[in-house]
């Protein structure tokens, strides 16, 4: 899905390539198709976390507990390269506590790292 998002997102048509990431689960891809696009494409009100917070915020409808995740993580260092750090790891916290299993998975692994840092 990703690389359908990235072709969508050369050709100037954005939405259908966050529609893309949205519908194939490829959530936390949606902010970097963002980035590109802003680089290639004027679009003020699609920003990366725009789009982190409405993977976000799907994942969360959906009750998808590790597409929630992989949208916080991304969310998450994206607040911390604003030096947001309180914010990031609020979120991040929230979410990686909900965790009991499949703590040496590489996404919950990242999570921690964040945490830890």
């Amino acid at each position: 899905m990703t690389q359908i998002a990235e072709v969508c997102c050369l050709a100037g048509r954005t939405q259908e390539g966050l529609n893309a990431l949205v519908g194939g689960r490829g959530l936390s891809a949606a902010g970097r198709t963002a980035v590109a696009s802003g680089r290639r494409h004027s679009q003020p009100a699609l920003t990366p976390e725009s789009c982190f917070q409405q993977a976000l915020d799907l994942a969360r409808a959906q009750q998808a507990k590790r597409l929630e995740l992989l949208a916080a993580v991304s969310l998450a260092r994206l607040w911390r390269s604003r030096n947001q750090r309180q914010d990031d790891h609020d979120l991040l916290a929230s979410v990686y506590e909900w965790f009991l299993e499949g703590l040496n998975t590489m996404d919950l692994q990242a999570a921690a790292a964040l945490l830890a840092w």
